[in-house]
């Protein structure tokens, strides 16, 4: 049962299990494999653990396979079966180079939401365009601040950037902020807007500037903001802004 064999990890009795006797293991009970047992599987091995084998590997069993090089054979399918967790705990070494070998194609939303800063620039964009509103709300602001300029893109073009709050859009980086939807810009408040960072504001295209004229949320640009922004956005400057110059 997962009971005694917890026991016998715990009591140091599993460090001899053979692969064939790991291979063996349910579901129910792999989990509790010591982690030195576990990386001797081979990468033929790994590959071959059933989906449910899979989902139950923990945080400490896949780093110490990651250590041993033994899961270049894991498909993109059998990688989104690993626990969000789970592949949480790889390295960012190891995360961009299975993007890169397009294993990362399949992960789920609950997967891209458990991933820390350190990694998430390695989720494709196709993964990241398949996010509702929601999910994408409710990613941290470092995990927002760490998506590169092209996953951002890739959100923006699916409408699903559309639910940021202020704090989120606050965190983000210039070269990602001219992502953001004009609908959401137009939401902030002066405060909120005095409060971007020049970087931040000279990087807001024009519609987006355009936007927040608009809806009357520039009113409280200090004069740097204003003397950061290019000749293409400083049109939406309020004349009372200017005024104060």
């Amino acid at each position: 049962s997962d009971a005694t064999m917890a026991a016998l990890a715990t009591a140091g009795k599993l460090a001899n299990l053979t692969n064939a006797q790991v291979l063996a293991l349910p579901a129910s009970t792999i989990d509790s494999v010591p982690a030195t047992v576990i990386d001797n599987l081979t990468d033929a091995e790994v590959a071959g653990l059933s989906d449910a084998q899979l989902a139950a590997l923990t945080p400490a069993q896949i780093v110490a396979m990651e250590s041993a090089g033994n899961l270049d054979n894991l498909t993109a399918a059998q990688i989104s079966k690993l626990a969000p967790l789970t592949i949480a705990a790889l390295s960012d070494a190891t995360m961009a180079a299975l993007a890169t070998a397009g294993k990362l194609a399949n992960l789920t939303p609950a997967q891209v939401a458990a991933l820390p800063a350190s990694t998430i620039d390695s989720v494709p964009t196709t993964v990241l365009a398949t996010l509702t509103d929601a999910q994408v709300a409710s990613l941290t602001t470092a995990q927002l601040a760490a998506l590169t300029d092209a996953q951002m893109a890739a959100m923006a073009t699916a409408g699903n950037l559309d639910s940021l709050t202020p704090a989120q859009v606050a965190a983000l980086p210039a070269s990602t902020i001219d992502s953001v939807p004009t609908t959401v810009l137009a939401t902030l408040t002066d405060a909120q807007v005095a409060s971007l960072t020049t970087a931040q504001l000279a990087a807001l295209t024009d519609a987006q500037m355009a936007a927040m004229a608009t809806a009357g949320n520039l009113d409280s640009l200090t004069p740097a903001q204003v003397a950061a922004l290019p000749a293409s956005t400083i049109d939406s400057v309020p004349a009372t802004v200017i005024d104060n110059l």
